[in-house]
């Protein structure tokens, strides 16, 4: 596991930061700028309609009926979400969403570029796989954010797709059936970057984050230790 990002991996987040905070890894229109007309081109063959992602919509794990709500706002590039997962994530699953007691929702809190490169991933994946694609991505730090730290310098006009594959994000979602052509068109997704960027900023707006991994049980921040059995007496007390 990384427990810091190093000078070349800050620099990269730095770019893809600038681009995707802007909403918009390419030149942006200005508002009301209208595009410049264009003669009449010849009708081409109608394309298939393009998979439509979304970043913002809640993906709920567990019985959508369960008296207790458990929303984790998080970074996939956090060592202590990273944390989190492994030693609570699995323990609390058994004991709470398995059993019907507490429903669990993941909220991206976008930190830096790959990061907002790796939730776009994972948002993107098939809705059954999204929280295996999360766990992947969490548990696994060691095996993708390295790439990030090596790749050489992208270009200024360089697209999220080709950042993420100088980063070699295209051979770490690959064996999870993550094909390269889904990459390509889940990272040109204006929407779904959109969204994930409104979630970090109505989680500031409404609950005051400031880092991750931070905790929600039934609408309360949890303050207790990132231990199970500090959160097993939380969700014990929760009302």
């Amino acid at each position: 596991m990384i427990n810091h990002l190093n000078k070349r991996f800050m620099a990269v987040a730095a770019l893809v930061v600038g681009l995707g905070f802007g909403l918009g890894f390419g030149p942006v229109m200005a508002a009301g700028q209208a595009p410049a007309a264009k003669a009449p081109a010849a009708a081409a063959p109608a394309k298939p309609a393009a998979e439509v992602y979304d970043g913002y919509t809640d993906i709920v794990l567990g019985k959508k009926t369960a008296p207790i709500t458990v929303i984790e706002y998080a970074s996939m590039t956090c060592s202590h979400c990273a944390d989190f997962q492994r030693t609570v994530f699995p323990q609390f699953k058994k004991d709470y969403i398995d059993t019907g007691k507490a429903k669990y929702i993941m909220r991206h809190f976008v930190l830096n570029g790959p990061d907002l490169i790796a939730s776009m991933i994972a948002r993107c994946s098939p809705e059954p796989r999204y929280y295996a694609f999360v766990d992947g991505l969490l548990t696994r730090q060691a095996d993708w954010m390295p790439g990030w730290e090596t790749m050489p310098q992208p270009a200024e006009n360089a697209t999220p797709y080709e950042i993420a594959k100088a980063a070699k994000m295209d051979q770490f979602v690959r064996p999870m059936g993550f094909t390269d052509a889904k990459l390509k068109s889940c990272l040109a997704s204006d929407k779904v970057r959109t969204d994930l960027l409104k979630l970090r900023q109505e989680g500031v707006s409404e609950y005051k984050i400031q880092g991750t991994p931070t905790i929600l049980i039934n609408g309360k921040v949890f303050d207790g230790d990132h231990t199970f059995s500090a959160f097993d007496k939380a969700l014990k007390a929760a009302k």
